[in-house]
């Protein structure tokens, strides 16, 4: 994992976010909360693998892209879980650029949650953050929307989703989603610096 300190994040975010044909509109404390959260996670990756990124630009695209684009498909004032948290990435990022939004990260790891509460709490989003050590068959409380990446296969994450939430978030990359319990309501297409094309697709329930 390479280091990276705040300032050094903030003038790399500050060059990257403009090329992201089509992002979620990002102001200066959004901006300033993103480079510190870049600066935690590159401090534990040190000690505890939590994310790969070979360059600046590498981890960046890991931490950030994702949410660059969900955060247009959460509406305002909602409540979300985030399934399979690991570092925080999308859920931290997106509680960062949402800033009337109230978050649950789950993630049955116990070094990644404790990485998760200290980066709540350094980025003083303790009121508005909770994090669960757990898996989404432990939660017994439903939300406005439900998101989760990596974790399941699509269309199995849209079975689960439907415990949790009447909407449902997907990020996919050469895998479709299919659902009987879902429609399709909104998606935002966008692709990896290499090219890799990935949507991100919101469900709402039948």
């Amino acid at each position: 994992m390479i280091t990276i300190g705040a300032e050094e994040a903030r003038e790399a975010l500050d060059a990257w976010w403009p090329t992201l044909d089509g992002a979620f509109a990002i102001n200066e404390s959004a901006a300033d909360g993103l480079a510190k959260f870049t600066a935690l996670v590159s401090l534990w990756g040190r000690k505890t693998d939590l994310v790969s990124g070979k360059n600046i630009e590498a981890l960046l695209e890991v931490l950030f892209l994702d949410a660059a684009y969900a955060a247009h498909l959460i509406p305002p004032h909602a409540s979300f879980v985030d399934i399979g948290a690991g570092a925080g990435a999308p859920a931290i990022p997106l509680a960062i650029l949402l800033p009337n939004t109230h978050a649950c990260l789950v993630e049955p790891r116990r070094k990644r949650v404790a990485f998760m509460r200290h980066a709540v709490g350094a980025l003083g989003l303790q009121d508005r953050v909770r994090v669960i050590e757990g898996r989404d068959t432990d939660l017994h409380e439903r939300f406005d929307l439900a998101f989760s990446r990596a974790t399941f296969e699509p269309s199995e994450w849209l079975q689960r989703a439907h415990a949790l939430s009447d909407l449902a978030i997907v990020c996919l990359s050469r895998m479709e989603a299919n659902s009987e319990s879902f429609t399709l309501e909104e998606q935002r297409a966008y692709s990896t610096k290499d090219g890799v094309p990935r949507e991100v697709r919101r469900y709402r329930a039948k």
